[in-house]
């Protein structure tokens, strides 16, 4: 067991560390007699028992994630086995921790965890805590899940796409486990709130046990515009930073006990209430950030117990799942920072957005998990009554490439058809098929092919694995691996508070100008280069556990390419690799517009900008490939690869028009040759132009027209001769094509 996972709950612990009877039993009777889902463990267990699918619905704090799983270990056979997903790494960690505590075991033995690189179990293992994520690639793997009896899918109330993919084909699987004969798999559906007609409906009117009630009592105070105006910028917004920095030093200064817990839209938001917190110079506090990009052992700080009281800053990660001890006072911003994408575009966009009435429950809710606490919502109660019941499901604003690709990969051929709870834009579908047709995952009549199954087989997104796929062209398959392998990451740059400087000085030696996927090729050379070492990770302001995973990821993907014979070839020449790269972006091909500005070839969309942050920032090349396009602030474009205009007729011959010049007869290399112009389709004005050599009769007629009208060294007297000049003119007609 990981050394993170003994601090989780440091109680819990104790006895197993002194290797002292199991707890289970004192746990379940005495220290949780008093969770609400204990009064219903009958009815759960009977429900579970007696159908094949069921819907537990529980207020935060009731207790369902914790205990439904010890139930299920209790009444499913010694050689059965259970999968219990979560919805993100730290709760599937924290979770487990909890639960084998209770059984009594350490974690991997009969309880354990799998998340992205990290695999805690054994074959021992009944009770299976994992992301979403993880399941999924199980069901790709064996679609009839037939290593497992029951599945239990928690906090299905937040609707990410991995949930209701997950639920789709659970309940594709009951039916293809019906037909073969099989044992129906338990599916069991947890949420704290849900819409629980759609979601029993969907399961064939599935009972529903629903627990009222949540362990203690939580105060809510709502911020009423009076109050909110003393909070407005000179713009006469609502400062919402500024607000949630009021309460905190009220909080603290009214001496109430308890840790602080604030919801916020985003990292960006979480550091500047960290600085304005910092800035009141309260005594014995220690403010915390909690976001997803983190590594698991920062996230892993606000279990600490003991020392000096915690303010958390926090996402919405903190609002399911996790129960982080000593909380008593929740600061609710209710804003909730999402993507958005666009079908008619291709571009996503990370919006901030007023959370759902559902969703700020859950946040106040987290208030009342240990003690009775106080929420503050920062805004009134008619605001909060204007806003939607249930958050706008992930599925229906997300680009589904992907998604699509996976279910082409498990024979769903009609993938319009399927069933989802709520089935996503048409046009999002469309969209995704049509991109998977660009990048050849897909034939035309939508049948996944050869390139398709190995994009699907790798941990990528579908663009970056035909990126991949392209370095075995280029015999360059391990340099674009590495790469590859740091994308969809987070960022392996550090840039500490008070250190920024500094941290961009030790970051300019690894960029590469006119290359993005360079600079990080760079950065893993020479972490190679020092033994992967952490020490030198961290003086180079580089994230030494991101490292750790792309080390994982290219593990990962050279196993996945050996599955399907592909070698991992290595070639290291920079032009090598970047039409690499730019084969398998081309879809995202940028062609210079004007004032910094760029449209995209494949569709003429304008005003995409490169990011500040890019290595091609100020370069201004004329053509570039992304890996992302985002709109934020603007529409930035994201990591970039600079494409040389000579590339393209290579790498995108698709996009190009060739426009051959009449050939003609070059005095200085003695050779008959003819310019090619390079035009991008619908465009006007050339982008390159080449001169090749010229052969056969085309060659003769060129030159017999030099020799003819022009005065050529050598041959000058040619003219003189009236039957070679005829003749030659005979052939310069026919070569306008008048005879």
């Amino acid at each position: 067991m990981a050394r993170r996972d003994q601090g989780l709950y440091e109680d819990y612990f104790e006895v197993i560390r002194n290797n002292k009877e199991p707890k289970k039993t004192r746990e379940r009777e005495e220290g949780n007699k008093e969770l609400p889902i204990l009064k219903y463990e009958e009815e759960i267990e009977e429900a579970i028992r007696n159908n094949s699918e069921c819907i537990i619905i529980g207020e935060t704090g009731s207790g369902k994630t914790t205990q439904i799983p010890l139930m299920l270990l209790e009444k499913l056979g010694p050689d059965e086995k259970v999968a219990i997903t979560q919805p993100r790494r730290v709760a599937a960690r924290s979770v487990s921790s909890y639960v084998a505590s209770n059984v009594g075991c350490r974690v991997g033995e009969e309880v354990g965890y799998q998340v992205r690189f990290e695999d805690h179990t054994s074959e021992g293992t009944r009770v299976n805590f994992m992301t979403d994520g993880i399941l999924l690639r199980k069901m790709q793997e064996d679609p009839m899940l037939s290593e497992y009896s029951a599945v239990m899918v928690d906090e299905a109330h937040e609707r990410s796409l991995n949930i209701d993919i997950t639920l789709g084909l659970l309940k594709r699987l009951q039916r293809k486990r019906e037909k073969a004969g099989f044992k129906p798999i338990k599916i069991v559906v947890t949420s704290a709130t849900l819409e629980k007609e759609k979601f029993a409906g969907y399961f064939s009117e599935a009972p529903m046990v629903e627990v009222p009630g949540r362990l203690h009592p939580v105060d809510v105070y709502n911020m009423e515009t009076d109050e909110k105006k003393q909070f407005m910028d000179r713009r006469g917004n609502f400062d919402y930073i500024e607000a949630a920095t009021d309460k905190v030093s009220k909080i603290v200064g009214s001496k109430k006990e308890g840790d602080v817990l604030i919801f916020m839209p985003g990292k960006m938001e979480i550091d500047r209430t960290i600085d304005q917190i910092g800035g009141l110079g309260l005594d014995d506090v220690e403010v915390l950030p909690l976001y997803g990009s983190m590594s698991p052992e920062d996230q892993d700080k606000i279990f600490k117990k003991g020392g000096p009281r915690k303010v958390i800053v926090s996402t919405n990660i903190a609002e399911t799942s996790v129960t982080i001890p000593g909380i008593r006072h929740v600061v609710d911003s209710g804003l909730i920072k999402q993507k958005e994408f666009d079908p008619q575009t291709g571009i996503e966009s990370l919006v901030t957005r007023f959370h759902a009435k559902s969703g700020c429950k859950q946040r106040m809710g987290r208030a009342g998990r240990l003690a009775s606490g106080e929420c503050w919502q920062l805004y009134s109660k008619d605001e909060y009554e204007q806003r939607q019941e249930f958050q706008t499901p992930e599925i229906q604003r997300s680009d589904l490439a992907h998604v699509v690709l996976m279910m082409k990969d498990m024979n769903i051929e009609d993938v319009r058809s399927f069933e989802f709870i709520d089935p996503p834009q048409r046009e999002s579908l469309e969209q995704a098929i049509k991109e998977l047709k660009t990048l050849g995952a897909l034939d035309e009549d939508e049948n996944i092919t050869e390139i398709g199954e190995i994009m699907a087989d790798l941990p990528l997104e579908p663009k970056i694995a035909r990126m991949v796929i392209e370095a075995d062209k280029h015999n360059c398959v391990e340099t674009v691996c590495t790469i590859a392998a740091f994308l969809g990451n987070r960022s392996v740059f550090v840039r500490p508070k008070g250190k920024e400087r500094e941290a961009d000085q030790a970051h300019e030696r690894f960029k590469v100008k006119e290359s993005d996927f360079l600079t990080l090729l760079k950065v893993w050379k020479e972490y190679e280069a020092n033994r992967q070492n952490y020490n030198w990770a961290r003086e180079n302001f580089l994230q030494g556990k991101v490292l750790d995973e792309v080390k994982n990821i290219r593990f990962q993907l050279f196993k996945a390419l050996r599955r399907n014979g592909i070698r991992a070839t290595k070639n290291e020449d920079p032009e090598t690799i970047g039409k690499s790269i730019a084969s398998g972006l081309i879809g995202n091909l940028m062609s210079y517009n004007s004032r910094h500005s760029y449209r995209r070839v494949q569709d003429n969309q304008t005003g995409i900008y490169i990011h500040p942050g890019s290595t091609t920032f100020g370069s201004d090349p004329k053509f570039f490939v992304p890996a992302e396009i985002m709109v934020t602030s603007k529409t930035f474009a994201r990591t970039c690869q600079e494409v040389k205009p000579e590339w393209l007729p290579e790498i995108a011959p698709h996009l190009v028009e060739e426009k051959p010049q009449k050939a003609f007869y070059d005095k200085v290399t003695d050779r008959v040759v003819r310019k090619v112009q390079y035009n991008l389709k619908g465009q006007y004005s050339s982008f390159l132009e080449r001169e090749e050599g010229v052969e056969g009769e085309e060659a003769i007629e060129a030159l017999a027209e030099a020799l003819a009208f022009e005065k050529v060294e050598g041959v000058a007297e040619v003219r003189q001769n009236k039957a070679i000049a005829e003749y030659l003119n005979r052939l310069w007609v026919k070569a306008e094509g008048k005879i």
